[in-house]
């Protein structure tokens, strides 16, 4: 298999050995596994952030989509608002720049810090959910918890949130009325495939019950997907944004496409703002927008699938929890017809 990504590698033993892709989930996902490759490395982790003196210092390096990165800064802010320390955050993750090891947080992101971090920090390097075994970080939060916290140390530039401006300008309130997120490509692999016609059946369902629909935010990276519930519904206005060229290669997710940093970035960031910008969100399984509703919790999510995995994983988990408590309230009944008021996800 010379010459094949990691993600389609994965994909490929996902189909044809899905007893063995499920094993070396388990195997990856494991404490054991996690206790074997951090324990050698925390005296070191720990010493080098002893030498940043009022700081904790991290980068997220590897490369993972806009979500992934964000669910590990907000676990890591969690830790570092605990220590009463300050947080010094890098991202060079090289799938959102053409320029390999830059830091580009501050292209995309601002820190709220009464003062900037000094040069010549030791950072730790995250590169997956065990790179910080060595601190008392959380495996999870609650979603409001985790939107005050994301809050209190970060904001998403005003650029982002001026292009979503852009996307709502004219409609009531500055939102709209629902937003959907399909995540195609490599998803299948993490989660299982949503058929189109489920998540049609989803909007007419909500239609049907009393939503008012008229203009909705699809963020998708499967083009038929786009056609097939643009066509069904061809009386709804849908409103998409892409930084770059609509459609990546068959079968290749947008973040790992031959696309530049900037668009990929750009396109993440907005997406997510977008989809927080309505009241409701059919969602399929995904930290993109999983992180619309971190950053706006008063959005209703309807998510038609679950992550493979056993082990459940923040933020998926929480969501899933809070749909099911959202279905045995009561109240569930009449927010699923109005939706409920979106909160403000501007800075």
């Amino acid at each position: 298999m010379a010459g094949v990504s990691f993600s389609s590698g994965k994909k490929w033993v996902s189909v044809h050995a899905p007893g063995a892709y499920r094993l070396l989930r388990t195997i990856y996902r494991s404490r054991t596994l996690e206790i074997l490759g951090c324990v050698p490395f925390y005296p070191l982790h720990r010493r080098r952030q002893t030498r940043n003196g009022p700081y904790f210092a991290f980068d997220v390096f590897s490369r993972m989509g806009m979500g992934a990165m964000l669910t590990h800064t907000v676990r890591l802010l969690k830790h570092v608002e605990a220590s009463g320390k300050a947080p010094a955050i890098a991202f060079t993750n090289p799938l959102y720049t053409d320029q390999p090891g830059r830091d580009w947080f501050g292209d995309y992101f601002v820190l709220l810090s009464a003062n900037d971090p000094p040069r010549g920090l030791n950072y730790l390097k995250i590169a997956h959910e065990y790179s910080a075994g060595a601190f008392p970080v959380p495996a999870r939060l609650d979603l409001a918890e985790a939107h005050r916290v994301f809050c209190k140390y970060v904001e998403i530039r005003p650029e982002i949130h001026r292009i979503v401006d852009g996307l709502t300008r004219g409609l009531p309130e500055g939102r709209f009325d629902l937003s959907i997120h399909y995540r195609g490509t490599d998803k299948s692999v993490e989660a299982p495939t949503v058929p189109y016609e489920e998540v049609a059946a989803k909007l007419d369902h909500l239609i049907r019950d009393g939503l008012p629909v008229r203009t909705v935010f699809l963020a998708t990276d499967d083009m038929k997907f786009a056609a097939h519930v643009t066509s069904v519904f061809s009386g709804l206005r849908f409103v998409s944004y892409y930084a770059g060229e609509a459609g990546a290669a068959p079968g290749e997710p947008r973040h790992f496409s031959s696309l530049s940093g900037a668009d990929k970035a750009i396109e993440a960031l907005v997406n997510m703002v977008a989809i927080g910008r309505s009241p409701v969100c059919i969602r399929t399984s995904s930290h993109l927008s999983a992180w619309s509703k971190i950053l706006n919790p008063g959005m209703q999510t309807f998510t038609l699938n679950r992550p493979h995995d056993w082990m459940p994983q923040f933020p998926e988990a929480e969501i899933a929890d809070l749909e099911a408590r959202e279905a045995r309230s009561p109240t569930h009944a009449r927010a699923a017809r109005v939706g409920p008021r979106a909160e403000s996800v501007a800075p």
